[in-house]
């Protein structure tokens, strides 16, 4: 990941008034964007309100942490999650730029950020290209779940998220066990029980409270992200070859339609080489099965 950004609304429905963005520098920068005034308390000044400076390598990952009651009122206040490529997370208290707490235990660049909505600010899930996803602790810092992506993943039998045909240009047996593993992307319900990963090659989903690892699949081609939906009853994971894959949460390996195209043309002639790869995947907040896709 070069860049990423976060934004920050006072509800659900509401226009985000609060952008947040890092990349190559290392830094996190805060803007006011406008919209529906803010607490003073919570940003100050205008348009940067501020700039977080501590990472060691490149900021990968952005997210605003509601505190409080867990409904995303943000009735306690907000802080700024950051991960990056030195492997670290920091949480950000804005106001001052200092930070608050930093996440330390991955062995490799953090590529995934997410803070379940309806756990009040408390729980954070990152995943790494140490082939890990961690839970964590956010009042007190400390990883409270370790998923390691296992080594057995049955290639191919859920499907490749790309109606099952390889990526001519992009072939599994090019990299190492390791590298196949490699998390991209992770996403996990509001209520923080379930997490889904989208591995280089491969995804996996888990259960926080205790039951570990639900099931995995092997890919043809890479994937690039996945969202949970329908709270958590199914996955759709995202390709480098510009499609969508439903995945079922509790079996990832059964193979499940529909498939969707994201671009033009990505399923048409073994046109590969021209799909562009689906870069960002969201849920619809409120449960549904909805979602959205962004595509480069």
């Amino acid at each position: 990941n070069a860049c990423c950004c976060a934004g920050l609304a006072p509800s659900a429905h509401a226009r985000p008034t609060v952008l947040a963005a890092g990349g190559l520098h290392n830094t996190v920068e805060v803007w006011a964007i406008g919209g529906d005034a803010m607490p003073s308390s919570t940003f100050i000044g205008s348009p940067r309100t501020a700039e977080l400076r501590g990472h060691l390598g490149y900021v990968s990952t952005l997210a605003f942490v509601t505190l409080g009651d867990g409904d995303g009122s943000g009735g306690g206040g907000h802080q700024l999650l950051s991960g990056s490529g030195d492997g670290t997370c920091r949480l950000w208290d804005v106001g001052t730029g200092q930070t608050v707490l930093g996440l330390i235990g991955h062995g490799a660049d953090v590529s995934g950020l997410k803070v379940p909505s309806g756990c009040g600010g408390q729980l954070a899930v990152t995943s790494s290209l140490d082939c890990t996803v961690r839970v964590w602790d956010l009042r007190s810092g400390s990883c409270v779940r370790l998923f390691r992506m296992p080594d057995d993943v049955t290639s191919g039998t859920g499907g490749s998220g790309t109606g099952g045909r390889p990526h001519p240009c992009v072939s599994s047996s090019s990299f190492s066990r390791q590298q196949q593993r490699e998390v991209e992307a992770v996403d996990v319900t509001r209520d923080g029980s379930l997490v889904a990963a989208a591995m280089r090659f491969g995804w996996a989903t888990f259960d926080v409270r205790g039951y570990g690892l639900l099931g995995s699949a092997g890919t043809h081609s890479p994937m690039t992200s996945i969202a949970l939906v329908g709270d958590g009853r199914a996955c759709v994971g995202g390709s480098e070859t510009g499609t969508l894959r439903v995945i079922d949460t509790y079996r990832p390996e059964v193979r499940h339609e529909p498939e969707f195209e994201c671009t033009a043309g990505a399923l048409s002639a073994w046109s590969w080489p021209e799909a562009d790869p689906v870069t960002t995947l969201a849920s619809c907040p409120d449960g549904s099965a909805r979602f959205a896709s962004v595509s480069l």
